[in-house]
């Protein structure tokens, strides 16, 4: 099943940070890269969460 979700990522002073506005599911990092790759491993740990 395909859920659509709206992530926003946002510049801070060290870096940038994202979250997900439909579930509790935030990340912080300081290359857009690492930020999408930190996020798609927090998707999927919340998925896994019964």
């Amino acid at each position: 099943m395909k859920t659509k979700f709206t992530i926003k990522i946002e510049t801070t002073s060290t870096g940038y940070s994202a979250y997900v506005e439909e579930y509790p599911i935030y990340t912080t990092d300081t290359t857009i890269s690492e930020l999408l790759s930190n996020m798609n491993e927090a998707l999927k740990l919340y998925n896994q969460n019964p």
